[in-house]
């Protein structure tokens, strides 16, 4: 994300599985996400 940061017109939006309501399968696979990303968040001491 560092490489766009000051790139006009680009933003980063973080979903959760609460913010997706038209399809269950994107809501899992935001949701799979998460948990991936917390689990390395916890592998890495952060």
């Amino acid at each position: 994300m560092d490489i766009l940061d000051g790139v006009d017109d680009v933003a980063f939006v973080r979903l959760t599985g609460k913010d997706v309501v038209r399809a269950a399968i994107v809501a899992r696979i935001v949701t799979a996400y998460e948990r991936f990303e917390e689990s390395n968040t916890k592998k890495r001491g952060r």
